[in-house]
């Protein structure tokens, strides 16, 4: 068996590292432990996926794309609530939140719906992101405002150190600097898998999403739950949790399909010139029409990730009606259910 180029191999752990520290620092420069809400937590990890995934579609990937929207789903509601109930147990949501909760289930059942199909089209992506805008209608509702999850007393855990205050300019700065450095991160990530001597060569586009892509663009996440928990503000993160969920979903999917649909157009203005971004001949591309057939809906997408969606999606409606909380057992058995959701994957995508 041929071993791997060791150029291949460095290039793919400098995209590894490069985008845990460009999540890390996209944190940094827009959530604050002692402040922050729930949903700032949420949208800003979902800009870091959407990046990725505009990335991926661009460069022909849209299996990439589309596996990488639910495995972070998936993850950030068994793994990063279980992780997060492990070292915080969440003994009640604010009723806001239990409100939002509601919608993962109708979320989850137009995903599976839509997998029958074997494709993601305009339509699809109208009717997910219009489930978004009603989900944005209740969350941002101002007879809510009284009970928002940052609205609880903040328990800091040294009262004699200040929360570090963020210069305008600097966060701004630190933000596009992050964006480019998860986009230069990405690409290197995505174009390793073209390459025969790679590590990840042999991976098939929705494997590559699962295992390598989506723990590295939720590490960062990880880390500042620890942060969270020390000031008493741990039951944010489930609440994060589920706002990435649904905007990766209802948001991010839409985009990525209307992408994804015009992708020949943009590549007529400019795409060609770029390399790695258009995989055939500029000739080609030009006689090409102008836009693409619907995107693909990857049969294990559809056979593993929407099932454990909808599981994790029944199981999070008691908690979205106060019948239970997220306690230290459910957290452990989130992250069992995370761990067979990996093999599972595994197993499925060498068979397509």
């Amino acid at each position: 068996m041929q071993g791997f180029d060791s150029n291949a191999t460095f290039w793919l752990l400098a995209g590894l590292i490069g985008m845990y520290i460009a999540g890390r620092a996209m944190l940094d420069a827009l959530v604050k432990p002692a402040t922050s809400s729930s949903m700032r937590l949420g949208w800003t990890m979902a800009t870091a996926v959407a990046c990725v995934t505009f990335l991926a579609v661009l460069m022909d990937r849209p299996a990439v794309a589309v596996a990488l929207l639910f495995a972070v789903s998936v993850a950030s509601l068994s793994l990063v609530t279980g992780t997060s109930a492990v070292m915080t147990p969440v003994p009640a949501l604010p009723p806001v939140a239990r409100r939002v909760w509601v919608f993962l289930l109708p979320i989850a059942v137009l995903t599976l719906l839509a997998g029958f199909s074997a494709k993601l089209t305009l339509t699809h992506a109208a009717i997910l992101a219009m489930q978004g805008a009603l989900v944005l209608f209740v969350r941002t509702d101002p007879r809510n405002s009284t009970d928002e999850d940052w609205a609880v007393p903040v328990l800091q855990f040294d009262h004699t150190v200040q929360p570090r205050t963020h210069q305008p300019l600097w966060w701004r700065l630190e933000l596009v600097l992050s964006i480019l450095l998860l986009l230069i991160s990405g690409y290197l990530v995505i174009d390793a898998a073209r390459v025969p001597s790679s590590p990840v060569a042999y991976f098939p586009d929705t494997l590559l999403a699962v295992a390598i892509l989506s723990p590295m663009l939720l590490l960062p996440m990880l880390g500042i739950a620890g942060m969270f928990a020390q000031r008493g503000r741990g039951r944010v993160i489930p609440g994060a949790a589920v706002t990435m969920t649904i905007l990766c979903l209802c948001v991010v999917l839409p985009l990525a399909v209307c992408l994804w649909t015009v992708r020949p157009t943009l590549l007529r203005l400019a795409g060609w010139a770029i390399p790695g971004l258009a995989s055939a001949d500029p000739a080609a591309i030009a006689d090409a029409s102008p836009l693409n057939p619907p995107m693909t809906f990857p049969m294990p997408v559809w056979r593993v990730d929407t099932i454990v969606l909808l599981i994790l999606s029944l199981a999070a409606l008691p908690v979205a009606l106060g019948r239970c909380s997220v306690g230290r057992r459910e957290g452990v058995a989130l992250i069992v259910l995370y761990a067979l959701y990996l093999m599972a994957n595994a197993l499925l995508a060498t068979r397509y």
